[in-house]
This record gives structure tokens, sequence and C-alpha cells, in this order.
């Protein structure tokens, strides 16, 4: 039977990046021989923490992950029948370069979350530059997996259409997300987007909180069940973002019971209804009023079944 070797992005508390490399371990070895995650060592002995807010990920332990499962592969006796699945191609997007040096023998995959061709990008300044540099690092791979359509939209041009190939996310695992028994929620509406100006716009939502006449409750959290908790206390999950590919905490916002509100663009008309959806401030302000007299339910995703199956689905195509 084939090994699968996986290489894990660094798991970061308070983002789904945490459960990841545990649950996507997990999850292969229903399916592979063995499974080898590269950099386990280094992740076992990492104090994991949320250092700047508006990254999603600390840089510096990021790249010294990758560096480290750069060493570790390249010390790698590989197998012809290997699968190798790279979690993150773009960020800070190091390991993939390995693979010039020495290239994998099998099947190769990668998940690609964002890449420099996404608005107000980390790699903003650069992004001209880094996403040539993505591109060649994508002709790596068998296939690039990603989480909607409006991304792979983006990517075909430059990647390849046969290249590319949408499975959703995975939902998070119960011990996780979790609702909370609450009969009276207590905060009306809440953002928990990440701070910046790709997740939030912010003149939107001055606005709307002056129309509505009160202030939107804005929490980050690294602890699960403490974010649980206060999700399980809302009504209304607003999102503002400028820029998404898939954005987990509508996953997170309808476990927890909460009517997840966001813009009718990017990747949104494919999780959700039109229904939970605005074109301008004035229909924000419509639906959250209807959702506040409990006139509009907690919402199904529209791709529900996509994400239930998103394990099934990679390792079929893998």
């Amino acid at each position: 039977m084939s090994r699968m070797i996986y290489v894990p992005m660094l798991p970061t508390a308070g983002r789904y990046t945490a459960w990841w490399a545990s649950e996507f371990e997990k999850e292969f070895k229903r399916v592979y021989g063995e499974v080898i995650v590269l950099g386990k060592d280094y992740l076992f002995n990492l104090n994991i923490k949320r250092e700047n807010e508006e990254t999603f990920s600390n840089i510096n332990n990021s790249i010294s992950l990758e560096a480290f499962q750069i060493n570790e592969y390249l010390n790698l006796e590989l197998r012809s029948d290997d699968v190798l699945f790279l979690s993150d191609l773009s960020f800070p997007g190091l390991f993939a370069n390995a693979l010039f040096h020495k290239p994998f023998p099998g099947r190769a995959f990668a998940y690609c979350h964002a890449t420099s061709k996404n608005a107000y990008d980390y790699f903003q300044k650069s992004r001209n530059i880094k996403f040539k540099v993505e591109t060649a690092i994508s002709k790596l791979f068998t296939k690039i997996f990603v989480g909607s359509y409006y991304h792979a939209r983006k990517l075909d041009k430059w990647f390849g259409a046969d290249k590319i190939e949408v499975v959703r996310l995975p939902h998070p695992p119960d011990s996780v997300i979790k609702k909370f028994p609450n009969k009276f929620r207590q905060n009306k509406v809440v953002c928990v987007g990440r701070p910046g100006i790709q997740k939030n716009n912010i003149r939107l939502e001055n606005w709307l909180e002056k129309q509505l006449g009160f202030k939107f409750i804005r929490g980050v959290f690294t602890d699960p069940d403490a974010y649980s908790a206060f999700l399980s206390n809302s009504k209304v999950l607003f999102i503002s973002s400028k820029e998404d590919t898939f954005n987990y905490t509508i996953m997170d916002a309808i476990a927890c019971g909460v009517v997840p509100i966001a813009p009718n663009k990017l990747c949104f008309p494919e999780i959700l209804h039109p229904a939970y959806l605005y074109n301008d401030g004035e229909d924000a302000y419509n639906i959250i009023r209807e959702c506040l007299t409990g006139f509009i339910p907690v919402p199904h995703m529209l791709c529900k079944n996509a994400v239930q199956s998103f394990y099934r689905t990679i390792t079929s195509i893998m």
C-alpha cells in the first residue's frame, strides 16, 4: 500500500490550522498504509500562539517549520508509489521549491488557500513577482485543490483549468466547534473576521451600526471553547470581507446556531442562499433586521454535501 507524505502548515491558535494537522493525519491513516508527517517533531515542541492578528500565521515560525520540513524531505528515501500532500501551496511557500532539487517520484498534490492573486493579500506589495513563483510551483503538482469555484476561476488562467480541483474545506471536528445551549442570545450582531482591510469593510460596518442604533461586537479568540461560547451567545454573524475564497466562520456560525450574512460576491454565493447575501448597505440593514426579528432561520450551506465528503473526495482523487 502506498505511503502518504503529509506536509502540514503551521497550526495557529484560534485558526482552523490549529486542528488541520491532526485531523488530516487521522483521515489519511484510514486510506494509506503509512502516513509520514513532515515537521511533526518541530510542531510537538512548538508553543503555538497568535502573535499578529492581521496575518494568517506567524511568519517566523512558519518559515522555520518549512525549513525543518525541507530538511526532513531531502533526507527521506522516496518510493515511486508515494503520495505527497502539501496543505498550503503559497504561504510562506518555501517547501515546494525543494521539489526542484529533489523531484517527487509519485503523485503530488497541494491545497491552495489564497495565493498573491488575492486582493489585499499578505504579499500585496510583491504580488506580481510572487504570483509568477506560485505559477511555476503549481506545475510541480498533479492537482491543486481549492475551496471555491470563485477561487478556481482566478487561478485557471495561470495554473491551467485541468490543474485545479474544487473540493471545498473540511468541517471542524465536534471537539473544536460546538454549540453551547443558550436560549437567550445576548449578542445581536458579531464580527469575528481577522483584523485588517481584507476581512473588514469598516465604513460599511460603522454605517450599519449607526442605522441600527447599536454597536457590533467584535471578538478574536484563541480558545475554541471561548469562541464557540461567544458564537452560541450571538444572533447574527456579519461578514464584510473584500476578499474571500472560502470563509470558515460561516461553518462555525451555523454549527453554533448563528445566522451568517455575507456580501453577494466572491465565494459567498456558492455557500449561502441569496436570502443571506447583501448587495449594499441597505440590503444588509434589511437582512439584519429580519434576522433579529426571527424571520430568517439559521441556514444550511449550499455546499454542505461537498464539505461533509471532503476527505473522501481528496483521497479518491489522490
